[in-house]
This record gives structure tokens, sequence and C-alpha cells, in this order.
């Protein structure tokens, strides 16, 4: 039971489609690394991230933490909420979602691109030609 237990972990840690294959997971000093609520989009309206289903959170965490996107939050509760770990290269941010709110999704891999601008410290989530910010949680 112990070595299936092992290898368990160890297939979940080095699980990559082959999407995410120069995918990394992200360092402690990663500007990413943060909770990031959502600004306006590049329209200057209130649409938010279509990530899941409109997700105003993103905390994103090294290693193999698990981070968490979701709609709202009332006080140091979450709602309509999904957790995973994140890799990202580039571009791109890869989430292994491990448990949601949103049961369909549980054990899905989602990506999106994504730009940061360290000047503003700003992460801007981008979907088709749409751009989506957000800002840092302080």
């Amino acid at each position: 039971m112990k070595k299936f237990f092992v290898l368990a972990v160890v297939c979940f840690v080095y699980h990559t489609s082959p999407a995410q294959k120069g995918a990394r997971f992200l360092a402690q000093d990663d500007p990413l690394v943060g909770n990031w609520q959502f600004n306006a989009d590049s329209s200057q309206h209130t649409n938010l991230a279509p990530i899941v289903k409109g997700e105003r959170i993103i905390e994103l965490l090294p290693g193999i933490e698990v981070g968490m996107m979701a709609q709202s939050r009332n006080g140091n509760t979450y709602q309509k909420a999904s957790y995973f770990v994140a890799k990202k290269d580039a571009n791109k941010i890869y989430c292994s979602i491990s448990e949601s709110d949103y049961t369909y999704m549980a054990g899905k891999d989602i990506s999106f691109n994504y730009e940061y601008n360290p000047a503003s410290d700003m992460l801007i989530v981008v979907i088709g030609d749409k751009k989506y910010y957000y800002t840092r949680i302080k």
C-alpha cells in the first residue's frame, strides 16, 4: 500500500498533458505567485474572464501547492471555487483542477494565455482576443 501511495503522488506531481511539456511549476519568487482580483477587461466593462465560469479571484501558488480560482469572496469564504496546481511557460498558465464546486471540472486540465506587466504589477488573462486585467491583492 505504501508503494502504491508513493507511485500515486509521483504520477500526480509529474502529470503533464502534451500541451504542458515545456511548462514548469511556479517558483517561490515568480512574480505571478500571489492573490489576484479582477479589475476590468480590455473593453472597460465588467465581464469576468471565462476561465472556468467567470472568476473574480485567482490565487497562484508556487510548486505543487494548491491554488484557487473563485467567482466571489464573502469575508474569508470563497464561492464557486475551483482548486488546482499551476504550471506556466512563457505565455500560458496550465491548471490541473483537483476539485471544483463545478463537479464536471474536477480532474480537468485547462489553460489560458497570460501577460504580466511588472511596472503596474498586473496579471492580464488573455482569452481569444479579449484581455482581462487582474491586480494583486495586498
